[in-house]
């Protein structure tokens, strides 16, 4: 017998202590393929930050996001209706449940992923073209795709993805930081890093470079597992080891969320912080 995947999920964003606005945004929704009579759980999730520092840092998150999402709905789910699924700043998110079949077979998860990040991206910098105001905005952008238990991550920047298995907690995605690039050169610490002024400061982001490099990773996932989305609004805040604690106490999605928003407010809320908690189980 054929035992059936559950994915539970909480999406929330808060805009910290100390900025007046949010320019981080998340994506969330679950769906249902079925391909030569096989029917198989699919999700995906997406966090992306809107640049500090840059014009429409907000404008720049949600277009991400929208692109992203329209782009992996054409692939996966055609007929699936436009729903609030995405994060406006400062709002309460809604996600949307919807089933769908088809008959033609899933595209490669990570072709899909990484052609849908590219896009993102692209939107991103035609829309800087067309509005002056908006010259210069970039995001970053962590996506990841749930297929069955296969999880593809495609990402820009530094907000990151881990999953949390046996009770080991691992970084799937890599910072694209300069202070990254210090500690696997040899030049500092991790200790070092992570109190390094230049800690945020990255070399890869949506909007700055039209032949956008991006990095696909994909984890086999052996329930029960929990994947972490987060902007760097959490991950600066709170340790690693933090996180595993609250995950290994944690029995629902929404509660592990709400309570990594509030330490991360707690220690001093710096930034905006999204987190998107997956539970997966059978």
């Amino acid at each position: 017998m054929t035992r059936s995947l559950n994915i539970t999920y909480s999406a929330r964003t808060d805009v910290g202590r100390e900025r007046r606005h949010n320019e981080d945004g998340v994506a969330a929704f679950d769906f249902v393929t079925a391909t030569d009579g096989r029917t198989g759980a699919c999700a995906l999730f997406a966090v992306s930050d809107g640049m500090g520092g840059h014009n429409a840092g907000e404008i720049a998150s949600m277009a991400a996001l929208k692109s992203l999402v329209a782009t992996v709905q054409g692939g996966f789910v055609p007929k699936l209706a436009e729903a609030a699924w995405y994060q406006f700043p400062d709002h309460v998110y809604n996600y949307h449940f919807r089933k769908t079949r088809r008959r033609a077979p899933v595209p490669d998860p990570r072709r899909a992923m990484a052609q849908s990040v590219r896009r993102a991206n692209q939107d991103v910098i035609e829309l800087s073209r067309k509005n002056p105001a908006f010259f210069g905005m970039g995001a970053t952008l962590t996506a990841a795709l749930l297929v069955d238990c296969r999880l593809t991550v495609a990402s820009v920047g530094d907000s990151r993805c881990y999953v949390q298995q046996g009770g080991r907690l691992d970084q799937v995605t890599r910072d694209h930081t300069i202070v990254t690039q210090m500690v696997e050169l040899g030049r500092i610490t991790e200790e070092e890093a992570a109190s390094h002024p230049g800690k945020n400061f990255l070399y890869k982001c949506l909007g700055s470079d039209e032949k956008a490099d991006i990095d696909v990773f994909q984890v086999d996932l052996v329930p029960p597992a929990w994947i972490l989305l987060s902007s760097d609004g959490l991950t600066n805040m709170v340790s690693d080891r933090e996180i595993q604690e609250v995950l290994r106490a944690c029995r629902q999605p929404r509660q592990g969320a709400r309570q990594l928003i509030h330490m991360a407010n707690r220690a001093g809320g710096k930034d905006n912080i999204s987190v998107i908690l997956v539970r997966v189980t059978w």
